[in-house]
């Protein structure tokens, strides 16, 4: 990552807990890089960042993510039109 900028997406990323509800899991999308990287945690010993039990509460967290980090909506949708066009080529 070479300074490109990233933003939280909720792309259904879901996990299902034993009691039966929904975790949604955010995404981070990196500027000019291809893809997402949903946040399940790195290994055995971290735990899937969970922001919401519905898309909306879990997009709700990343906007206001984003927006702590200093990005506009429009900044969102640069980052995540700059992931897509290297996944479709």
């Amino acid at each position: 990552m070479s300074g490109d900028r990233m933003a939280m997406k909720c792309l259904h990323e879901t996990d299902t807990m034993k009691d039966g509800t929904v975790r949604f899991i955010p995404c981070a999308v990196i500027e000019n890089e291809a893809g997402y990287r949903p946040m399940r945690g790195a290994d055995e010993l971290t735990m899937a960042w969970y922001w919401g039990e519905t898309h909306e509460e879990c997009q709700a967290h990343c906007d206001s993510y984003n927006e702590d980090m200093g990005l506009t909506p429009e900044d969102v949708m640069e980052i995540v039109s700059s992931s897509m066009r290297l996944s479709f080529t």
